[in-house]
């Protein structure tokens, strides 16, 4: 996932992912379900390639990453 960022939309928060990182997706995808993230890979033709987490997966996002730091912007932090 090199070089991309987060970002969030009306469904929940995006966790961009690079094509050529492909392989190690299905990884990346084990190891959220694993925290108690599991997540939707978005496609690029829906936005992505991404993986979403939505919903009351939120709090769990936010219980792991702990408080916003203060240069953070409020809209951007689960």
């Amino acid at each position: 996932m090199a070089g991309r960022r987060g970002a969030a939309d009306e469904a929940g928060l995006l966790l961009r992912l690079h094509p050529r990182d492909e392989p190690w997706w299905p990884v990346v995808r084990a190891a959220l379900a694993v925290v108690g993230l599991p997540a939707a890979l978005l496609e690029a033709e829906a936005g992505g390639p991404a993986f979403r987490i939505g919903g009351r997966r939120l709090a769990r996002l936010a219980e792991l990453v702990g408080d916003r730091p203060p240069t953070a912007p409020v809209d951007l932090w689960p």
